[in-house]
């Protein structure tokens, strides 16, 4: 079987059983009603822990959001079904999960189950230990996932009297209204994955009072600024130096090249995502070719082209 079936497969599969697990635990009254093994089997496969700050539907105990992804994740299996052609929203869902997994893991060692007097204390650890082990199988199946798909798209080439100095030679760079559909999806993002996990830091002993003098220091503006320029940079490096795309940009089959045409590495991203602090800078690419944050890191970002079919088995080594 190729690959890109089995890709397909996995998703659809994986989440078919999450969306039933929902289904079936929003007839109940309680968590508590759900059998363990369904529990566990429902936690293990829930492909984000995405979070609005605590948004959730009226008539229900599930996120929208992971209902959401769930869908899209089932979605984006059936499309790539397709002889591996059609895998904008498939890319997109598993680059979510790459982050999104990965704050998870690193948040939840705030609140380790270590709780001497809990008579429950080997059975919580063992779970803990689990779900970790679980989100770092997600984060390895996601990261290989991408970096093979990102293997069979080839960049868009023009002529060469067509070419532009403002990307790597005879590509095509990314149209103005991609470029702002790209600043409004990726924020969007932005909040929804790390949400959750500040939503963890701010509940915990340690950080939560750390969080609550600052916000009584600074203000709340002040702070949620702050916060903002943490998270714009951990999300952008992240997914640029990692994968060469962000969400979004997985969203409109583009990606970021230096304009030698070759992957950027961390130093570039680094000065690439410091431009965009610059003022109006998120709207600098109406103006120009490129953003300034493309111009001064030396990088663009370049359109995909989707192949006609995936015509022999790639394996992932």
């Amino acid at each position: 079987m190729k690959l890109y079936r089995k890709i397909s497969l996995f998703a659809i599969f994986s989440s078919t059983i999450v969306i039933i697990c929902n289904l079936f635990l929003l007839s109940l009254d309680s968590y508590g009603g759900m059998p363990l093994a369904l529990n566990i089997l429902n936690s293990t496969l829930s492909v984000t822990n995405l979070d609005l700050f605590g948004l959730k539907f009226d008539f229900g105990r599930f996120l929208w959001t992971g209902i959401a992804f769930e869908l899209l994740f089932l979605l984006g299996g059936l499309l790539y079904l397709n002889k591996g052609k059609k895998m904008r929203i498939l890319r997109f869902v598993f680059s979510v999960i790459l982050l999104s997994k990965t704050l998870n893991l690193l948040t939840s060692f705030v609140y380790i189950p270590i709780d001497a007097a809990n008579e429950n204390l080997v059975t919580g650890l063992l779970f803990f230990l689990y779900y970790r082990v679980a989100d770092a199988a997600w984060i390895y199946l996601s990261f290989r996932v991408l970096k093979y798909m990102n293997g069979t798209r080839e960049l868009e080439v023009i002529s060469t009297e067509e070419l532009s100095a403002a990307v790597p030679a005879s590509y095509v760079a990314s149209s103005k209204g991609t470029r702002m559909l790209h600043l409004v999806i990726d924020t969007i993002m932005m909040v929804l994955i790390f949400s959750g996990p500040m939503s963890t830091l701010l509940q915990s002993s340690i950080f939560g009072e750390l969080f609550t003098s600052l916000v009584a220091t600074l203000g709340p503006d002040a702070f949620a600024t702050i916060l903002l320029s943490f998270v714009t940079p951990v999300y952008y490096i992240f997914f640029e130096v990692i994968v060469q795309a962000s969400p979004a940009k997985f969203l409109t089959e583009t990606r970021v090249l230096t304009i030698n045409g070759k992957p950027i590495d961390f130093p570039t991203a680094i000065a690439r995502t410091l431009c965009r602090w610059i003022p109006f800078d998120a709207f600098s690419f109406l103006f120009s070719a490129n953003g300034w944050h493309d111009r001064f890191s030396g990088t663009a970002v370049i359109q995909e082209k989707e192949n006609s079919e995936e015509k022999e088995e790639i394996t992932i080594s």
